[in-house]
């Protein structure tokens, strides 16, 4: 399971069972292993030392239940807040979340789409088990901790082929702007609360600071179940559910571009006399320059973006740069022309180009229109 944005993963994450893939890749969770679920509204200590099947359940395919281990458990006081981020990438937890989190978030688990879990919670207290002497029963996994406090939930989804690896690693950096981010990357989210309530009526604020959960929301009086650790007794052969990384296609895509100019021109002299250079960046798309702008008084230029070109196999994209003069204008530079479907370039990721002369730095950034 691929621990994100430098934490260890919480969670396990699996597929409906209903839902039919094709050709999956089998993934084997080690016996000996925790898997952190959502907890069910009602959990109660009864559940620690209860086996449970993969989809939770706590009946096997005979009907009959199994308890691992007596109910005996120990409180122990915690203060830990946390803010966590994981892609759904196997069969055992769509599985899991499906059976309780996603129903109560209102998403509906499906092999077109591709999920992610975001967890903002405060945790006060874990009822811990007791699991004394050997174990009475077999089963795949046991409830072994339970975790109370206050959690918020998001259930981030989209289309597979649109939801890429690239898209989920930056929403994991997205920090106050995940909101924001969510929506430019044309996603869904569902948020699900426990033992918190808005203060506003409205939309569910996606909150992943403690102070803005504070600031946006009520806490219960008293502790909630958040989460359940679950203990595995046997190895479990799960799904893969496979991401995708960004791929460049012929299509329609917007452009943003980046670029710095040397401090002088290539003779030391000051581009303007007493100010900054006006460098006037044009883009140029298959040998013609489609549009340009000026950056008054600036080394740097971020005037060119959110332009709408075609690729197709042969567009060619480079940038010609002057600074602009009442006199004349001097050049500064330019790039060397690439073949955007030939570049390695990755859709939605800062590109390096090659600059030459005075022109000291650019990049692109290709953002593909949906």
């Amino acid at each position: 399971m691929r621990s994100l944005s430098g934490t260890c993963a919480l969670f396990l994450l699996a597929l409906c069972s209903l839902t039919v893939r094709a050709d999956p890749q089998p993934e084997k969770i080690a016996s000996g292993r925790s898997v952190y679920f959502a907890a069910e509204l009602g959990t109660t200590p009864d559940i620690l030392g209860m086996g449970f099947e993969k989809n939770l359940s706590t009946t096997d395919s005979n009907g009959d239940s199994h308890r691992v281990y007596a109910p005996k458990a120990v409180d122990v006081a915690v203060n830990q807040y946390d803010a966590k981020f994981e892609q759904i990438e196997n069969s055992l937890l769509l599985d899991a979340h499906g059976h309780y989190l996603f129903v109560q978030a209102g998403v509906k688990a499906s092999s077109t789409r591709r999920y992610m879990v975001v967890r903002a919670y405060q945790v006060t207290k874990v009822a811990k088990l007791l699991a004394e002497g050997r174990p009475l029963a077999s089963a795949p996994m046991y409830a072994s901790k339970i975790f109370y406090g206050w959690a918020l939930y998001v259930v981030i989804e989209g289309d597979s082929t649109s939801f890429t690896a690239d898209i989920a690693a930056e929403l994991m950096t997205a920090g106050a702007n995940l909101s924001k981010a969510i929506k430019t990357k044309h996603l869904t989210s569902h948020v699900h609360l426990i033992g918190l309530r808005p203060r506003k009526n409205g939309d569910i604020p996606i909150a992943m600071t403690l102070d803005d959960v504070k600031q946006g929301f009520e806490t219960a009086p008293e502790p909630q179940p958040i989460f359940v650790e679950y203990s595995l007794l046997q190895d479990l052969v799960v799904d893969s559910i496979p991401w995708s990384m960004n791929k460049l296609t012929p299509g329609r895509y917007t452009v943003s571009v980046e670029l710095a100019v040397m401090d002088t021109k290539a003779n030391g002299k000051a581009w303007d006399v007493g100010s900054k250079p006006d460098p006037l960046a044009a883009l140029v798309v298959d040998g013609q320059a489609i549009t340009s702008c000026k950056q008054q008084d600036s080394i740097e230029s971020h005037c060119l973006h959110d332009l709408v070109i075609d690729v197709t196999e042969s567009t060619t994209l480079a940038l010609h740069v002057t600074e602009s003069d009442i006199a004349a204008d001097d050049d500064v530079g330019d790039t060397v022309p690439i073949v955007i479907m030939q570049s390695g370039l990755v859709p939605g990721t800062p590109f390096e180009l090659r600059t030459r002369r005075q022109l000291r730095s650019a990049s692109l950034l290709l953002t593909p229109m949906h």
